[in-house]
């Protein structure tokens, strides 16, 4: 084998490491960012999904993801369970030294809205969250 053939097999060699390397990266990074944002904003029980929208691989990972979704309870009812939810997560987060939770909460932002389901009953939930931008 010349050395042409061996320095082009090396080049190979290498950009398949750094390709492994940082699907690896990446996975990591998005799943830090799921767990960060499904703990922020998860999703009521027993909600009828109507549609989730996201830019990246996975919804509630990398990227920007905005959930739409409907629970037969009234508002008001839904409110509180997320304004309690809230509370119990800032709480916990405030308490952790965990180096992961650390990097959850330095990359990932999530809000949520609950109004009154289109049809008059029940709730809409808008769930938004954004992770690594």
């Amino acid at each position: 084998m010349n050395s042409g053939n061996r320095g082009c097999l090396g080049c190979l060699v290498i950009l398949m490491g750094m390709l492994v390397c940082g699907g690896i990266v990446y996975l990591t990074v998005d799943r830090v960012c799921y767990a960060g944002i499904t703990r922020r904003v998860p999703v009521y029980p027993d909600v009828t999904t109507i549609r989730t929208t996201h830019n990246m691989l996975f919804e509630y990972g990398m990227g920007t993801t905005v959930g739409i979704y409907e629970s037969v309870d009234d508002p008001e009812t839904v409110r509180r369970w997320y304004a309690t939810h809230m509370r119990e997560y800032m709480r916990a987060d405030a308490v952790s030294s965990s180096p992961l939770t650390s990097a959850q909460v330095r990359l990932t932002q999530a809000r949520w809205d609950v109004t009154e389901a289109e049809d008059g009953t029940g709730s809409q939930i808008i769930l938004f969250g954004q992770c690594a931008n």
